[in-house]
C-alpha cells in the first residue's frame, strides 16, 4: 500500500542536521494549496533555533500568497469570472455563447456548488457530465485564473 499524501497546507517530518559547528539546518517538505510539495529549510545556531525558525516560516508561508481564489470558491463563481474575462478580452459572441451555454447547461446545475481545487486536480472527473467544450473551458479557466492572478502565488 502506498504512503498517504500529505494533506494540503501541512508539512512532514522536520529533519535536523549540523552542517558545521554552530550551524544547523532544519528542513521539511511542505504541501502547498496547488498540491505540489516543496522543500523548505531554515538555519540556526542550534538545532532548536533552526527548528523554531522553520516552524515560524511555515506558519505564514501561504498567508502572503495573495490571489482571489480560495479553496471554498465555488465553480459557478469561477465560471462567471471566466465569462467576464473572456468578454473583456474581446472574444467573439459565438464563442461567448458556446461557453455560456456549456456553463449554464452542464457546469452550474451539476457541479456549480463544488468548491474549487486550486490548479485543478484531474481526479474525480469520471462520471461527471462533460460538455463538448469541457476540456477547452477547463483549460481556459485555469489559464484565466493564472493570468489574472486569481490563484495564490507559491514559491
Amino acid at each position: 500500500m502506498p504512503r498517504p499524501r500529505t494533506p494540503l497546507s501541512s508539512y512532514g517530518t522536520i529533519n535536523l542536521s549540523e552542517l558545521q559547528p554552530g550551524k544547523w539546518r532544519a528542513r521539511t517538505r511542505y504541501r502547498f494549496m496547488d498540491g505540489k510539495s516543496r522543500q523548505i529549510e531554515r538555519f540556526g545556531a542550534t538545532s532548536k533555533k533552526a527548528e523554531i525558525a522553520l516552524k515560524t516560516a511555515l506558519v505564514g508561508i501561504e498567508a502572503d500568497a495573495g490571489g482571489e481564489l480560495k479553496p471554498s470558491t465555488r465553480l459557478s463563481d469561477l465560471a462567471q469570472r471566466f465569462l467576464v474575462a473572456k468578454r473583456d478580452a474581446g472574444r467573439a459572441e459565438g464563442s461567448l455563447a458556446t461557453y455560456g451555454s456549456a456553463i449554464k447547461m452542464h457546469i452550474s446545475p451539476k457541479i456549480g456548488d463544488l468548491s474549487v481545487t486550486l490548479r485543478g486536480s484531474r481526479s474525480g472527473r469520471r462520471g461527471l457530465p462533460r460538455p463538448f467544450h469541457w476540456r477547452n473551458s477547463r483549460a481556459s479557466w485555469n489559464g484565466c485564473a493564472q493570468i489574472r492572478s486569481w490563484l495564490p502565488q507559491t514559491q
